[in-house]
């Protein structure tokens, strides 16, 4: 029970940036979370219409958005992951994320997450063409400073029409 209500509020800081407006929390972002090889790893998606006007809306809180020009179009989407220790349940913000993002059966390359700052805390974002129609894969490749082995994680998604 206690695993589920650190995951709950975990899950809530994720999306707490994103709900600041109550129209975003209501449409158009999900997430997903899962662990392994102690660390737990949060993924959420946004179209990018919506962050930019979060960010229109919230400058100081999304800074580094503000700083990239965020891509428009009808299939951009903003993904971005935040990281945990499973044992300490402190946040982890000096890992390299890597995520391939490709629709069941196929394959595709792995982008580079930048580490970026939103509301004060570190998360790994980049911008992506997704099809709301395609069931998802999306994979994650996860370096941190001191660990011998690279962590890895799967995650099967469909974003809400």
């Amino acid at each position: 029970m206690c695993g589920r209500l650190l995951r709950l509020a975990y899950l809530t800081l994720l999306v707490a940036p994103m709900s600041l407006a109550p129209e975003i929390s209501q449409a158009g972002h999900t997430a997903m979370s899962q662990q392994a090889d102690g660390t737990i790893a949060y993924v959420g998606f946004m179209h990018t219409k919506k962050l930019a006007r979060q960010v229109r809306l919230y400058p100081s809180t999304y800074k580094d958005h503000g700083a990239k020009q965020i891509p428009t179009g009808k299939f951009k989407y903003h993904i971005n992951a935040v990281l945990f220790d499973a044992d300490s349940h402190k946040r982890i913000t000096n890992a390299e994320v890597r995520a391939r993002v490709a629709p069941l059966g196929f394959g595709g390359s792995f982008k580079l997450l930048e580490p970026m700052l939103t509301a004060g805390v570190i998360e790994y974002c980049d911008y992506l063409d997704i099809r709301p129609s395609h069931r998802y894969r999306v994979d994650l490749s996860i370096k941190i400073p001191g660990r011998p082995n690279e962590i890895r994680m799967r995650f099967d998604h469909e974003l809400p029409e």
